[in-house]
């Protein structure tokens, strides 16, 4: 009989399968989408041969991917690759895949190579690219409270947002909010904002400038003008103010390029309950997230404040404030406490 072959002079393991391939929603633009998986196991015991990727997209044809899309036409799409030498199983792999039609639906699928094996086919998912139009608002939609959809994302603001008494401003996740220069969200007596949530871990809700074009594009009016310049900076817009009752509960939120004038942070509260989870606050003109009096109360986990001109976090006149698992980085000073 013959004698097996070493398991160290051949692998056995084949990578396991992609479960998960879904985009995210707040990357997409007229021509491109950003594709999102959670990398497998690829252990090879043969190689030192770094792990890759192929993806492979057809333009959706008779509304149905799974029949567009298989195992057995998977390497006669359009064809990317890449590696994931760097990517331990369990973390995130992204991959942007360009050069798409205008609010066109694309199959997706991927599959992952060890070195020696492929795995076999990922879920196959549909993503389109969008339109490249945007929802115009001229301030808070209505009286009552108001959601901002994923589904009619992105939205352009022309005019400040004021939160009405007793209501709640709730923007999805997969959402992108743009604001026009100088404008501010404020909170009526016991008005609520909340963004994202805590389930969905890859879309986050995003509120920043109009010229800002990593989420969604270039911003546009309701005449379908292009009104982004494309070089967004700090202080573009005003702040997120808050006082009395304010309700504000943020997961996987963006909150970029605010500030306004000098001396203005980005994120104001005097009273209220404030909870900011898995978030990113970045790019102020002036601190971070300011917080001050006896009845206001900060949770502040797992995130990041970056890139402000002064403090990240300020907490003043008996805020309480509770902070954990937090990174402060590019910025003169991370908290302050008065």
């Amino acid at each position: 009989k013959g004698t097996p072959k070493s398991l160290n002079s051949q692998n056995t393991t084949i990578p396991r399968v992609v479960t998960d391939l879904q985009m995210q929603f707040i990357y997409t633009t007229t021509s491109s989408v950003r594709l999102y998986w959670t990398a497998p196991n690829n252990t090879n015991l043969a190689t030192t041969t770094p792990a890759t990727y192929q993806i492979s997209y057809y333009q959706q044809s008779g509304g149905n991917c799974l029949t567009t899309l298989t195992s057995t036409n998977f390497d006669d799409g359009t064809l990317i690759n890449g590696s994931m030498a760097s990517l331990a199983q369990g973390t995130v792999a992204t991959s942007t895949v360009s050069g798409l039609l205008t609010n066109t639906a694309y199959c997706f699928a991927v599959k992952t190579n060890n070195g020696f094996n492929d795995s076999g086919l990922s879920n196959v998912y549909t993503a389109s690219t969008i339109s490249g139009s945007y929802t115009n608002y001229a301030g808070y939609p209505g009286t009552e409270s108001t959601t901002l959809a994923s589904s009619t994302s992105p939205y352009y603001f022309t005019g400040s947002i004021a939160i009405p008494s007793n209501k709640t401003l709730t923007i999805q996740p997969g959402t992108v909010v743009k604001l026009a220069p100088g404008l501010n969200i404020t909170f009526g007596g016991n008005s609520t904002l909340v963004m994202g949530t805590s389930s969905d871990t890859v879309n986050a809700a995003v509120i920043t400038s109009r010229d800002d074009d990593t989420y969604n594009g270039q911003a546009k009016n309701g005449s379908n003008t292009v009104v982004s310049d494309s070089t967004p900076g700090a202080g573009d817009w005003g702040k997120i103010l808050g006082g009395t009752g304010a309700v504000v509960n943020i997961n996987h939120g963006i909150i970029s390029y605010g500030g306004g004038a000098l001396n203005t942070p980005m994120m104001s509260f005097s009273a209220g309950t404030i909870a900011i989870n898995n978030s990113i606050i970045q790019y102020s003109n002036n601190h971070g997230l300011i917080v001050g009096g006896a009845t206001t109360s900060l949770t502040l986990s797992n995130s990041i404040i970056r890139n402000t001109l002064d403090v990240g976090l300020g907490i003043t006149s008996s805020a309480i404030a509770n902070v954990q698992g937090s990174t402060f980085t590019a910025i003169r000073r991370g908290i302050s406490v008065d």
